[in-house]
């Protein structure tokens, strides 16, 4: 399923919060994990002001755009 995320509440906010970092962490490899760990919050501040169009699969979050 595919749909824009209306509802930004604490919860799914930190939700794709993990996303965000887990995969940047993961795929930026060659980045201190400092640096992502430090950008955390500025992200989610982010988040806050996005349109974030979320794509589900049988209740677990895969992947996530988002736009400003």
């Amino acid at each position: 399923m595919i749909y824009k995320l209306c509802e930004k509440d604490e919860e799914t906010l930190n939700s794709l919060g993990k996303i965000w970092l887990n995969s940047n962490i993961t795929v930026h490899n060659f980045i201190e994990e400092e640096y992502w760990h430090n950008n955390y919050e500025n992200v989610i501040n982010a988040f806050k002001e996005a349109e974030i169009v979320v794509y589900t699969k049988k209740w677990k979050n895969f992947r996530f755009l988002w736009f400003n």
